[in-house]
């Protein structure tokens, strides 16, 4: 594994406010250092996902292309949670920057919850893929193919993408100005409707007992989202693309009444 672009723990940038792309750099010293030589592929999310939204800053993914060109090795955009629209600028996350990928891998987007996934590239690298060693036991399901295509279909004619934009920009802008008032919140992160909050106490330290008590919190008050981070620290707030501005404003209400709660109960702890 590279090193990845977590800009508030970085020990490259030290959070000076600005990445300066060590972390990029990074991946030579992989290939070079701790492997043949005879890499395959690298494959990266945009925007990571489990990993807990950390966004590639802008020029990450630029710097690594170019490395990834001077030793043969193919990029593999991994867009199974930033694709279709989700990240509001762009119908792929990896079109933010100014790349293009040999491959992109897809999922959820695709089935909207019917079990299909798939994958695009550059035809010379498809084609390369010899006969009869390609299987799959449920590949080419009717029904799920079926599904996916009634999905896109729906995501382009209601525009989807730019709901995303427009709704998710209000929700960063309610969850920042949430932060002002919160110390618990550490960071908010994310585009479109992929969007976090990093919880942490004093000093940066991580404090997934908070956001475990945040999420309980939230699912008292009828509202569901997601955990991560390799400390299980970030909430991780993706709702469905078709969600409008009057329903994130709710959730931002009961995200604000949560972290008062939470706060609360941490005080009490401290005491």
């Amino acid at each position: 594994y590279a090193r990845n672009s977590y800009q508030l723990r970085c020990p490259l940038c030290r959070n000076e406010g600005r990445c300066n792309l060590l972390c990029a750099d990074d991946v030579r010293a992989v290939i070079e250092e701790e492997t043949t030589g005879n890499v395959a592929a690298f494959i990266a999310e945009p925007i990571q996902g489990v990993g807990g939204f950390v966004e590639a800053p802008y020029g990450y993914f630029e710097r690594v292309k170019s490395i990834l060109d001077e030793t043969g090795v193919l990029l593999i955009s991994d867009e199974v949670q930033t694709g279709f629209g989700r990240t509001g600028d762009h119908f792929w996350g990896i079109d933010a920057f100014d790349v293009e990928p040999d491959m992109i891998v897809m999922a959820k987007g695709l089935g909207n919850g019917l079990a299909i996934g798939a994958v695009v590239g550059r035809a010379e690298v498809v084609e390369s893929v010899a006969p009869n060693l390609h299987l799959s036991t449920f590949g080419g399901n009717p029904i799920s193919t079926a599904g996916a295509l009634a999905n896109i279909n729906y995501v382009l004619d209601n525009d989807l993408q730019t709901n995303a934009h427009e709704v998710g920009t209000h929700l960063k802008d309610r969850l920042l100005k949430m932060a002002v008032d919160h110390p618990t919140i550490a960071e908010v992160r994310g585009r479109g409707l992929m969007l976090a909050l990093e919880l942490t106490g004093e000093g940066l330290v991580p404090d997934p007992a908070a956001a475990n008590r945040f999420l309980e919190a939230c699912r008292a008050r009828g509202l569901l989202i997601g955990k991560g981070g390799l400390k299980a620290n970030t909430i991780r707030i993706s709702p469905p693309l078709v969600i409008t501005r009057e329903a994130a404003d709710e959730a931002a209400d009961i995200m604000e009444e949560a972290l008062v709660e939470v706060e609360a109960g941490t005080r009490e702890r401290v005491g």
